[in-house]
């Protein structure tokens, strides 16, 4: 579920590049990976489970351990750039709005900011 959803978010977030810069695909990019890389360790421990192997179970253990410690690192660092991250946001968004409308640049300010409006 995780990797159709964001892949299906990596596709429509082209128009989200153009509004927002380059940093914000990457994010679908790394939801879809962390999805792929936790259905393979769930498979493998399944699979140690099901064999009664002390190793493979040891290394899923290893691999939940160190997603765990990833996602919990991932939350602090929200927790210390909540700041920096609203403050780009509202930049990009001041930006692209004050060039809203204009004719020149429809394609690259007017078409992305109506393809967010409409996917919100």
């Amino acid at each position: 579920a995780v990797v159709s959803t964001q892949s299906t978010g990596a596709t429509a977030a082209q128009s989200y590049e153009e509004f927002f810069g380059s940093g914000s695909i990457s994010l679908s990019y790394i939801f879809i990976g962390t999805g792929i890389l936790i259905t393979l360790i769930g498979f493998l421990g399944c699979c140690g489970a099901m064999r009664h192997s002390t190793f493979m179970l040891l290394m899923y253990f290893i691999f939940i351990m160190v997603t765990f410690m990833v996602q919990v690192s991932a939350i602090i660092a929200v927790l210390v750039f909540k700041d920096d991250v609203k403050n780009s946001i509202k930049e990009a968004a001041t930006t692209k709005l004050a060039e809203y409308g204009n004719p020149i640049k429809e394609d690259v300010s007017t078409k992305p900011l109506d393809v967010v409006q409409a996917g919100l």
